[in-house]
């Protein structure tokens, strides 16, 4: 029996000590965690308080003819916006036009008609500092935001795709990093597909909010993405939104010609989870959102939307 003991004894040591390390190391990884996410609100909050101007004045130009509202509109007055089902296709000339009754495209969704509850405003109700953010980081090139959601950051473009990825805009180490365009694209906006990358931290943490946009439901009633520049406001309309890999067509950002573009736009069109009646000409320009699923290691997220012109 005592000699027993003596085995037990070192034995519960030992796994004592195990499960002591193992219960420590998930603690630290928790609190990390944790922080990682509070410093993401505080460096979310800090950029939109330091460089967002909100007031009530027609400060912003619209690119684009996209519904015409006032800074002081609200979702409770626009609700027929929400409700607008952008019947497009494409006709000879690439142009967005509405569509026919024997357009080939996919089938137009039941228009809601129903007003979305609340009193968020349907366009941005602020102006950005330009001048600040740029000395900021000269590396800017416009602001994202987006309707009822948490998206509403600086976007950067960089020497690379890897420059922003883990990195504030300030150039300091961040788990959910900034939002970046690829660095192949225009920094004016004017490339045929322009993709913007944004990691998924859930909560609401970067293009999270991204993965509602699987939801027929949810698209009906936040179609658009806005893209603030020194220029102007451009609004795009979503077309498509699908689940594919980091080596699909929709990162392609040069094309041979016209020929090749179509085929991405009707490829992109026809892959999208969602009904939108939405296949952009030629003539038209291409934004794309992407982000990781966080369901498989190359598994990533993307919207495409259309610049209305």
């Amino acid at each position: 029996m005592k000699s027993r003991t003596k085995w037990r004894s070192p034995v519960l040591i030992a796994l004592f000590c195990v499960f002591a390390a193992v219960f420590v190391f998930s603690a630290v990884m928790l609190i990390r965690s944790v922080m990682e996410f509070v410093n993401e609100n505080r460096e979310h909050e800090s950029l939109e308080n330091e460089f967002l101007v909100f007031d009530t004045s027609s400060h912003i130009q619209t690119s684009g003819t996209a519904p015409e509202t006032s800074s002081d509109v609200t979702e409770a007055t626009t609700g027929k916006h929400h409700a607008i089902v952008p019947g497009w296709a494409t006709n000879a000339s690439g142009v967005l036009t509405e569509t026919a009754a024997e357009t080939s495209g996919p089938a137009e969704p039941p228009v809601n008609t129903e007003t979305p509850s609340g009193n968020k405003p349907l366009w941005p109700e602020f102006s950005v500092n330009w001048e600040m953010l740029s000395a900021r980081n000269p590396d800017v090139i416009g602001w994202i935001w987006m309707y009822d959601s948490d998206i509403s950051y600086p976007v950067l473009l960089g020497d690379s795709n890897d420059e922003y990825l883990y990195s504030t805009i300030d150039g300091a180490y961040a788990r959910f990093g900034s939002i970046f365009a690829d660095y192949r694209v225009n920094g004016d906006f004017t490339s045929r597909n322009t993709i913007i990358y944004g990691h998924n931290g859930g909560y609401g943490v970067k293009f999270g909010g991204l993965m509602n946009f699987r939801s027929q439901s949810y698209y009906e009633g936040h179609r658009y993405i806005c893209i603030l520049t020194p220029s102007g406001l451009m609004k795009y309309c979503i077309y498509s939104a699908y689940v594919t890999t980091s080596s699909g067509i929709a990162y392609q950002t040069s094309f041979g010609g016209d020929a090749d573009f179509e085929a991405f736009l009707k490829e992109t069109a026809a892959a999208s989870e969602i009904v939108t009646g939405i296949v952009p000409g030629t003539s038209n320009r291409i934004l794309t959102l992407s982000t990781c699923t966080n369901a498989a290691e190359n598994e990533r997220l993307v919207v495409h939307a259309v610049l209305e012109n």
